[in-house]
């Protein structure tokens, strides 16, 4: 099996390769694309970090270097103990849980009974304040003055209520932040790791942002080099027909110029011929350019059968060059692809392993939609007790219920019991989340000092993360791996055969620089046509030598036309000059193609319909001057008939020269006119075309060009192996790697931690509202049951 038969099934399992990075992206974004917004996400770059720059960031400076020794649950746990707001919460949790229970032995029947036994030994002082009271509540001020108190009281209770919801709301849109956070801090690293693999995020062209740059591009560049190199052979051997008993067909094009010059005289003289023939016009230019193509006809035909043999000898000189090349290449292409078909294999595993093991997806869903239900579950109760305390506070400003009624207040040893309750599970909680957030910040801390380099671990020793950290402008990949390739690329050496063809060259760079001195000041005038000079019966029909003269020099333009050395009347001036001489004064006169001319009496507008039978050129006719020949008006105007049924219609064919023009063309298509230099027209005549073209074709740069053209495209595989080892270097540079550990690092600090620790201090404060009214309630429970009994 050829070197080369191996190489083309290698190329091919790139495309599995490939489909199998694809595969592994698409099982990525299948797990973790819930994570991100609907239309994707940009990784950003640069991000700042703010958690460095928080107020909150106090809260992380617990930590300490043996902590990190042997990170396990007791170094956590160390960690958190030397944190005084973690501690002072956890302190103020134990005692008050400790109260909390206590206090609960105040719900009991038996506290009520001692109430009512201690309540009793005093009955008798009781009754004469009863008594005294009801005095006083005969006083109007004093019993307003009690119920704005009870009223205030009340108030007092839902406004802490009010705060403890506001919170609660806070809360949840902290949570929702926070969530948010966590949502995109997933969406980055997984949106990174399908950037990595497969090209996201380039827009095309062949200079890819090293921040889109993938493994899928790696894959890419190394195809492109093998199937650029198997171009150039190819191409190579197809030119030389290395493998076939044929002549190299290089002066393929040489001969097609000949031919197409052959086919270009043949087109201009029938042309011209017509147009001679038929319209009694000619092109001076082209009649002149048939009888130079035919001298340079025949004279290239001659020197053209001594250089066929020449190229021949050139076949063999390029078999052995490219087999060196297909055994270092292969052997290189397929060690690299195996190492990274071996990587992506085992990134495979590791991922399907994270996935099935973590199920981070169902478990972040899972308990962020929890602790919403079970916040949102703690906030009815104090709903439900703001409703029925503003109810009462109505109540009470009515008059519906009197200062002694205390038919609501019973139930406050029930709220006191809840937002007892409340406390302790809220601060519970904000403690969990505080602790987390402090490892997070911790984290934050250790990973930004690990990245400035002012901290080093164990377990980054001797890893590609470690390396990059100290080398940061440094590659991942050695450009050395292009050595062998480039070594094994041998130059051909052609100067033989090129000498050869330089002695052929020679005489044709003489004879087109010949060529082009002869043509060089008329090619843009082919478009000129004039009048024929001989064999024109018009012409010889006009008796006046003056007027013949002129009618020689005249063109089919309007304006007037400066060609070499001559001066060539155009036809608005020369009708002009036709009147003064045909007709007196100015009511009588010749005009060309003008409708307005053609509705004024006494005027002959002349096109390629009229004729000198019309009615209305007879009537003009014979308003001739006096001595001048009637006949010689006919000739002239029979002359500028035919100078418009040259501009208006369609005489020329050039099927021979354009096969797409099945029809014949005119002569503004034929020969277009050109003004000025780099005039559109010269793009579109077919002539010029032609000319310039096939002339430029006779020679043998083409045949030098193509031995330099072997070298070259020798030199450009190998600078674009070069090249392409080189960006792949600079796109896998380790600041990429180090970066993205930035952003990502910069994106869990500020979108994730950062709002945690907002997220706790929201709950800590909620508990301490709750403890407030938990204390509040329990107060004015004690106060009424000692009242009301």
């Amino acid at each position: 099996m050829s070197d080369e038969y191996k190489l083309s099934i290698d190329l091919k399992k790139t495309e599995q390769l490939k489909e199998h990075l694809k595969a592994i992206a698409k099982a990525i974004h299948n797990e973790f694309g819930y994570f991100c917004p609907s239309g994707g996400v940009k990784v950003p770059q640069d991000q700042s970090n703010d958690l460095s720059k928080s107020i909150w960031n106090t809260f992380y400076t617990s930590w300490r270097m043996e902590d990190f020794t042997r990170l396990d649950l007791r170094s956590v746990l160390n960690i958190l103990k030397r944190n005084p707001y973690v501690m002072g919460c956890v302190y103020f949790l134990i005692i008050f849980t400790f109260v909390y229970l206590l206090t609960l032995f105040l719900y009991t029947k038996f506290f009520r009974n001692l109430i009512k036994s201690i309540r009793c030994k005093t009955c008798k002082r009781k009754k004469q304040r009863r008594e005294q009271q009801e005095s006083e509540n005969k006083d109007v001020m004093e019993n307003v003055k009690k119920r704005f108190f009870n009223i205030m009281t009340y108030v007092f209770l839902s406004s802490l209520i009010c705060v403890l919801i506001s919170l609660g709301i806070w809360f949840m849109i902290s949570f929702f932040k926070t969530r948010n956070g966590i949502y995109m801090n997933v969406c980055h690293a997984s949106t990174s790791i399908e950037n990595f693999l497969t090209d996201r995020c380039s827009v095309g062209g062949n200079v890819v942002d090293s921040s889109c740059y993938s493994l899928e591009h790696m894959v890419n560049d190394t195809v492109s080099i093998v199937g650029q190199y198997q171009d150039i052979k190819t191409q190579i051997k197809t030119d030389m027909l290395v493998d076939q008993d044929r002549s190299v067909p290089l002066l393929a094009n040489f001969v097609t110029a000949f031919e197409n010059l052959k086919k270009l005289h043949g087109n201009v003289s029938r042309n011209n011929d017509i147009l001679e023939k038929d319209y009694f016009h000619t092109y001076p230019v082209l009649t002149r350019l048939a009888q130079i193509l035919e001298a340079v006809i025949r004279e290239g035909d001659a020197n053209l059968k001594h250089t066929q043999g020449t190229l021949d000898e050139a076949k063999e000189a390029v078999k052995g060059s490219f087999e060196e090349i297909d055994e270092v290449l292969g052997n290189k292409f397929r060690e690299n692809m195996e190492k990274v078909n071996e990587q992506i294999t085992n990134f495979n595993k590791s991922m399907n392993s994270i996935i099935h093991q973590y199920k981070i997806k169902q478990n972040i869903k899972k308990y962020t939609i929890s602790i919403l239900i079970v916040k949102l579950v703690l906030l009815i109760p104090p709903l439900l007790i703001l409703i029925g305390l503003v109810v009462f506070i109505y109540l009470l400003v009515k008059g519906d219920i009197g200062n002694s009624s205390h038919f609501f207040l019973d139930l406050f040893g029930v709220f006191s019991a809840y937002f007892g309750f409340l406390t302790i599970v809220i601060l519970l909680m904000g403690i969990i989340l505080l602790s987390t957030s402090i490892l997070g910040g911790t984290t934050c801390i250790i990973a930004d000092r690990v990245l400035k380099n002012e901290l080093n671990f164990d377990v980054l020793k001797d890893t590609t993360i470690d390396y990059c950290l100290k080398n940061e402008n440094s590659p991942l990949i050695s450009e050395d791996i292009t050595k062998g390739i480039v070594d094994s690329m041998k130059y051909l050496d052609t100067a033989p055969m090129e000498k050869k063809v330089h002695e052929f060259n020679s005489y044709f760079k003489e004879m087109k620089k010949t060529f082009q001195e002869n043509t060089r000041n008329f090619v843009n005038y082919m478009w000129v046509v004039i009048t024929k000079p001989n064999g024109n019966k018009y012409i010889d029909g006009i008796h006046l030598e003056n007027l013949r003269k002129s009618l020689l020099g005249t063109t089919i333009t309007r304006d007037n036309v400066k060609f070499a050395q001559f001066n060539l009347w155009g036809i608005d001036e020369y009708l002009k000059y036709l009147n003064r001489y045909f007709f007196e004064g100015n009511h009588f006169a010749l005009c060309f193609e003008n409708d307005i001319c053609e509705r004024q009496e006494g005027k002959f507008n002349i096109s390629f319909r009229s004729s000198i039978n019309d009615g209305k050129y007879h009537t003009l006719r014979d308003r001739v001057r006096i001595g001048v020949r009637k006949e010689d008006l006919d000739n002239v105007v029979n002359l500028f008939i035919y100078k418009s049924k040259i501009r208006n219609e369609k005489m020329f064919s050039v099927e021979d020269l354009d096969s797409t023009i099945k029809g014949k063309i005119g002569w503004n298509e034929y020969t277009p006119r050109i003004t000025k230099r780099r005039d559109e027209n010269q793009k579109t005549s077919i002539l010029r075309r032609y000319l310039v073209e096939d002339i430029e074709n006779l020679n043998f740069n083409n045949v030098i060009s193509f031995f330099e053209q072997i070298k070259q495209k020798f030199i450009t595989l190998r600078d674009m192996i070069i090249t392409k080892v080189r960006m792949l270097a600079k796109n896998t540079n380790c600041s990429r790697l180090v970066g993205e550990i930035h952003n990502l690092k910069n994106i869990y600090c500020n979108n994730v931690v950062l709002n945690m620790t907002i997220l706790s201090i929201a709950l800590i404060t909620f508990s301490i509202i709750s403890f407030f009214l938990w204390y509040s309630f329990l107060f004015f429970w004690l106060y009424y049951q000692m009242k009301m009994n």
